[in-house]
């Protein structure tokens, strides 16, 4: 499952790996602000990815996150785990011009080389086993496989109707750029009986909030964020159903 956002990790094992991030690094400047606005919509894409086809409870070196960071810098091109679990990888070849003037499957496909070469290089350099690689490997060649998109249930804000006779589906896609939702309604049949898109171009941590909890009054169909506030009110939502 994709993980809640990254804020959360200090609650989390550190011998779990769970999250990692790709860090346009370098002194602060409105030029950088601006490259990492650039960046966001490749690298949150492929980080939300890689969360979703890692395998659960791996043990990658006492690694609950890694950064990678990317530019000039000073220090070790390592640094281990801290006892939040996050490490540090440090690499300067990655260029933004000639990034951005890759076309946008590439961009994609140079995101995720970051991602998987850098973890490679952890773990060789760690000790890890054949295994774990491995398993590393076969998520990212997963997302190579499904062209950097996927599609997902989200089960929280997921309901059948009291009557059994409709499901409320939400279901997100993630894509370059951001998250898609969809609320579809299903008679049980399989039969879609009305789709809506309720977000588009999302990020992930802001979107785990607005759908937090889906529920039926009558056949009216509400997401309310974590909050208690209303993010989504669907009337009829199921009408020829019953």
């Amino acid at each position: 499952m994709l993980r809640s956002p990254p804020q959360s990790l200090a609650l989390e094992s550190p011998m779990h790996f769970k999250d990692i991030q790709l860090i346009n690094g370098g002194k602060h400047s409105e030029e950088k602000l601006s490259q990492n606005r650039y960046l966001t919509k490749y690298w949150e894409n492929v980080r939300n990815l890689f969360s979703i086809h890692l395998v659960d409870g791996l043990d990658v070196a006492g690694i609950s996150k890694l950064n990678i960071q990317l530019g000039e810098y000073e220090g070790p091109e390592y640094s281990p785990p801290d006892h939040r679990g996050i490490a540090v990888f440090k690499r300067k070849d990655f260029d933004f011009h000639e990034f951005s003037a890759l076309e946008e499957e590439e961009k994609d496909a140079a995101s995720l080389e970051y991602i998987e070469s850098s973890l490679l290089t952890v773990c060789s350099e760690s000790g890890v086993s054949a295994k774990v690689s491995k398993q590393l490997k076969q998520a990212c060649q997963a997302i190579r496989e499904e062209g950097y998109e996927h599609i997902k249930l989200h089960k929280k804000t997921s309901k059948w109707h009291s009557s059994r006779k409709a499901r409320a589906e939400t279901k997100l896609h993630f894509r370059r750029g951001g998250i898609d939702a969809y609320l579809e309604f299903i008679d049980k049949h399989g039969n879609v009986l009305g789709k809506h898109k309720i977000a588009d171009s999302r990020f992930w941590d802001g979107l785990w909030a607005d759908l937090w909890k889906g529920r039926w009054e009558n056949d009216t169909f509400l997401i309310t964020n974590r909050f208690g506030d209303t993010f989504v009110r669907i009337e009829s939502a199921v009408d020829g159903a019953f």
